[in-house]
């Protein structure tokens, strides 16, 4: 059942994604900065490919990065379920930014400190809930920003898989929750990585805005 549960997990991302509004502090994404965005992607991949005495200190270090944005966004999604299952009162803003930050540092914690079955599904919430917060963040606002950013991103995974051994020895070198892992019953486990969810998700959700806002 291992690709049937990736596939359930990746469509609730981007079901939920796609229909929730972009950050505000986030301005739509230009043709730029969209254009841009594989190359930014694959600069912190090279570098730890291209390394070799000092590997195990730049994957830590890369390690490190991604954990302390999925704290960002784990804080973000936990305070936004908070609010909309209402468990506690809005006027208690402080008390449920205070219960979300506590929570998403306890999954942080959880997936450093152990292995096996237990570290695996703390990863899969981190990497579910970094997906989400990134969708918020890559705003994008046109047509022309969607269609830059998914032949960007295509072009980006034909080079990095299949071109080149890049994303495979990467993948094997780091422990990360930049992707999904299915353990299947037998052995190994199915992966998805986030940018196969999340670029096209952002697609959706602008697609979506402009149906909304065609019809009203």
């Amino acid at each position: 059942l291992a690709p049937e549960l990736l596939v359930a997990a990746a469509s609730i991302i981007v079901y939920l994604g796609s229909r929730a509004p972009p950050l505000v502090q986030s301005a739509p994404l230009s043709v730029g900065a969209a254009a841009s965005a594989p190359f930014l992607v694959a600069l912190p991949l090279i570098a730890l490919y291209s390394s070799h005495g000092s590997g195990a200190q730049a994957a830590m270090l890369y390690k490190v990065f991604v954990c302390l944005f999925a704290w960002l966004g784990l804080e973000n999604i936990i305070t936004n379920g908070l609010a909309a299952l209402r468990t506690l009162p809005l006027r208690a803003s402080e008390q449920t930014r205070t219960i979300s930050l506590a929570l998403s540092l306890l999954i942080l914690l959880v997936y450093l400190f152990t292995a096996g079955p237990t570290q695996l599904a703390a990863s899969n919430m981190i990497a579910f809930a970094l997906a989400l917060f990134s969708i918020r963040v890559a705003a994008v606002g046109s047509f022309a920003v969607a269609v830059v950013l998914l032949a960007g991103f295509a072009c980006y995974d034909v080079a990095s898989v299949f071109g080149t051994d890049l994303m495979t020895s990467v993948v094997s070198q780091v422990e990360a929750p930049v992707e999904l892992r299915m353990a299947k019953s037998v052995d190994g486990s199915v992966i998805l990585g986030l940018g196969d969810i999340v670029i096209p998700a952002a697609a959706i959700a602008f697609l979506r805005r402009f149906g909304e806002e065609s019809e009203g």
